[in-house]
């Protein structure tokens, strides 16, 4: 018995947000392959628009675990984050 693949559709990002990603293949970017890489982007640089988008796709505490484990993200983003979030 053959089995089959099962294809998923994976999420591009919006063209707005190529910007944030200047450094990097954009149109091979997808949300479900590099999600902590993506956040950490737009939680440090990202407009209203490219948080608007995160704000769907990730969760509160998603957020806060990346804030505490990702060092890519800055010692002033890591405060704003989590005074957002009301945690100490």
């Amino acid at each position: 018995m053959e089995e089959k693949a099962v294809l998923q559709s994976k999420t591009k990002l919006p063209e707005e947000m190529r910007y944030l990603f200047w450094d990097v293949n954009f149109d091979e970017l997808y949300f479900e392959d590099y999600k902590d890489f993506i956040a950490a982007r737009i939680l440090c640089f990202g407009d209203n628009n490219s948080l608007k988008y995160l704000a769907k796709k990730i969760s509160k505490q998603f957020v806060l675990n990346l804030v505490h484990s990702n060092r890519e993200i800055d010692e002033m983003t890591r405060n704003y984050w989590k005074a957002m979030y009301n945690e100490q």
